[in-house]
């Protein structure tokens, strides 16, 4: 499985029905196109969100792969999961954004909400970048917690949709080597 890959059609998700099995080839080669149009910023963003992927997983001790292998695999993620999920997504988001030069500002929230994506890009500017421009964990969890739930299901989405966009990799699925949900922990001798 490549970086690249996932990262297509992590980015298509939202504009595409990515369970069509029927125009699979047909959905990826468009998902591929758009994502071939977009800024060199937001493909390293979406690559690194892709590549984190797997240190959330690990946090949650699971993983994906598309071997064979003698642990049961998942179809959702718990509450408990996405608890420790959200944060560390939201502290990505943040870093890269922050790295890439972006500042707090709510300014482009006063205008029209077609404008807004422009001047926000133009202005570089974010209303959920820290104020204070301290990008500690502990102050990065302490706005996290703070965030609307809209906000939260932002950064809980993509690994929500996790068992949907890996069905369009040739099989990969995704497996949790220690079970909080009654089942028995399989070693792989």
């Amino acid at each position: 499985m490549h970086l690249y890959d996932f990262a297509v059609i992590l980015s298509g998700r939202k504009r595409y029905n990515i369970l069509d099995a029927d125009n699979d080839s047909k959905i990826r080669a468009e998902m591929e196109a758009d994502f071939e149009t977009k800024s060199l910023e937001y493909k390293l963003i979406d690559i690194e969100r892709v590549k984190k992927f797997a240190a959330y997983l690990d946090a949650i001790d699971c993983f994906y792969t598309d071997r064979p292998v003698a642990y049961p695999p998942l179809k959702d993620f718990t509450d408990k999961d996405m608890d420790i999920i959200g944060p560390m997504e939201h502290e990505r988001w943040l870093w890269i954004h922050h790295i890439m030069g972006w500042k707090y500002d709510d300014q482009y929230t006063r205008f029209d909400k077609a404008q807004q994506p422009f001047i926000r890009e133009q202005t570089r500017t974010h209303k959920l970048m820290l104020r204070d421009g301290d990008y500690s964990r502990e102050k990065i969890v302490e706005h996290y917690d703070q965030l609307p739930q809209s906000e939260k299901d932002k950064d809980t989405e993509p690994m929500n949709k996790l068992s949907e966009l890996l069905s369009m990799l040739d099989g990969v699925k995704f497996y949790k080597t220690k079970s909080d949900r009654n089942c028995e922990t399989h070693t792989v001798i």
